[in-house]
């Protein structure tokens, strides 16, 4: 199937902009990824809860309407794309329409010549905060438009489509590995490894990282790891913490390992992507 899939980067904005009009529908495929605050995404056949770290994929054509917590506002980058160019030359489709808007909806079919049904649907993952990185490297390719921009765009894109299919491959395994990852997250400072997550949950690590690596692609000390550096890049460029600080609160037992680690995930020093006061 990925075989087929050149993914087009129609549009992505980091905005906490939502309609508030009812039911919509897009003219094009859409991914929504929060990054702070709550609400809900809402079809005509469920609602799910948004939070930091929360994906939600769907299709062209699927009636849907989202809501922002007044108190804690929505935070999040929206993808508009397709799956091949073949509608690269069409131009302002960005905005959904009202669903029964007098005139027919032009979708951009760029899913016609895909086999396999699995993104004909809506796909929400509860807790994907690794993700992040893949869509802001999307949004600043975008805004700096380098050379090649839109290759690099297609292909992070498709990075983060084979993982959503990826982990809906695994989704009997769900359960346990969100609670896992949850779990992970709310105790980055901590010292914990392979044997500590596993004691947490009452498995074996070799299970434990069996169902990670299914789910992930990498084992977990790596996820762990992973997990590690993307709270650091996000403690980096957000804050002003020093060092020392950072690599304690991501629970790297040295300033110089997590230096170590984040130079060989993103290619340069922390420094190098420090806030400028």
């Amino acid at each position: 199937m990925f075989s087929k899939i050149n993914p087009f980067v129609r549009y992505i904005s980091k905005s906490n902009f939502v309609l508030n009009c009812g039911f919509v529908v897009a003219n094009d495929c859409r991914m929504l990824y929060i990054i702070s605050g709550r609400g809900k995404f809402i079809t005509d056949h469920d609602a799910v809860l948004l939070s930091p770290g929360a994906l939600v994929y769907y299709p062209y054509g699927m009636p849907y309407y989202i809501e922002s917590d007044p108190e804690k506002p929505l935070l999040f980058y929206t993808l508009n794309f397709d799956f091949t160019t073949d509608f690269s030359h069409v131009k302002d489709v960005q905005m959904p329409t009202r669903l029964n808007t007098a005139g027919s909806n032009k979708f951009l079919k760029s899913l016609d010549g895909l086999e396999n049904n699995f993104f004909r649907k809506k796909h929400f993952i509860k807790q994907a905060p690794f993700i992040e990185h893949e869509f802001r490297t999307i949004y600043d390719e975008g805004l700096y438009r380098r050379e090649e921009y839109a290759l690099m765009q297609s292909l992070h894109l498709k990075s983060i489509l084979v993982w959503l299919h990826r982990t809906n491959a695994s989704a009997s395994y769900e359960p346990l590995i969100q609670h896992v990852t949850e779990f992970i997250h709310e105790n980055l400072s901590n010292d914990i490894n392979n044997q500590t997550i596993a004691a947490a949950f009452g498995y074996h690590p070799y299970y434990l990282n069996t169902l990670i690596q299914k789910t992930e692609g990498i084992s977990l000390h790596k996820y762990l790891l992973r997990t590690r550096l993307i709270k650091a890049y996000e403690l980096v460029t957000t804050t002003h913490l020093n060092l020392a600080e950072i690599a304690e609160r991501c629970g790297f037992k040295t300033q110089a390992h997590m230096s170590a680690a984040f130079k060989k995930m993103y290619g340069k020093s922390p420094l190098s992507f420090r806030v400028r006061i």
